[in-house]
């Protein structure tokens, strides 16, 4: 059996719950008090953590959906 991960995101789920979820880990991190003293943004693992979170997303419904 094919891994789930195996398939595209663009065919797991839509392109407007992939773009939310990148949209979303952005303006996280701006929710500081002092956004000028909070450090370095590490935008690849932001990245990482949006894409983690887009498949838990398909896996998710997927599984409702079986």
């Amino acid at each position: 059996m094919k891994d789930k991960r195996d398939k595209s995101l663009s065919e797991r789920i839509s392109e407007e719950i992939y773009m939310r979820v990148f949209q979303d880990i952005g303006a996280a991190s701006m929710c500081w008090t002092n956004v000028e003293g909070a450090g370095i943004y590490d935008s690849n693992k932001a990245s990482e953590i949006a894409f983690n979170l887009c498949h838990y997303i398909a896996d998710q419904l997927e599984e409702a959906n079986a």
